[in-house]
């Protein structure tokens, strides 16, 4: 098979340009990985999770509005009314 001037020079802007390619997304898929790997944002969260549990067990277990309490006697019921 015999290739012309043009199409060796065509094979080679494709070969080069296609490494090219790959080698950029190569080091953009390793800069988001070492980006996300050492991110501290799983720590922040971790954190304040934490907080929000020692909040949340801290707080007593009572109702904090009375409309959510039913009527305990007939009175009650029958004021109601």
């Amino acid at each position: 098979m015999i290739l012309d001037q043009k199409e060796l020079e065509g094979g080679k802007r494709w070969f080069f340009g296609a490494g090219i390619v790959a080698i950029l997304l190569a080091l953009t898929l390793w800069k988001i990985d070492d980006f996300l790997t050492y991110s501290d944002k799983e720590i922040r969260l971790g954190e304040t999770l934490l907080e929000l549990r020692s909040a949340q067990t801290s707080l007593n277990s009572d109702v904090s509005d009375s409309r959510l309490i039913g009527p305990s006697s007939h009175a009650e019921i029958d004021q109601l009314k």
